[in-house]
């Protein structure tokens, strides 16, 4: 199984990734930043609407559907 297939692999991939943008990504996808802080830093069992949230602001699925 591709590692990246699961929504939640995806997300804490890609906020490593952009680890210095954390705070903005927060703010603009109107989760609080210790949510995404912790989401990424695989602290908890995330909701998953909080993952959905993260994963369609990170990855445009949001805008495409809009």
């Amino acid at each position: 199984m591709d590692k990246y297939a699961d929504p939640l692999e995806k997300v804490v991939a890609e906020l490593e990734r952009r680890r210095g943008d954390l705070l903005a990504i927060a703010r603009d996808c109107g989760l609080t930043y210790d949510t995404v802080l912790r989401i990424k830093n695989r602290e908890n069992d995330p909701g998953y609407s909080k993952v959905k949230v993260l994963h369609d602001f990170l990855f445009g699925e949001a805008k495409e559907a809009a």
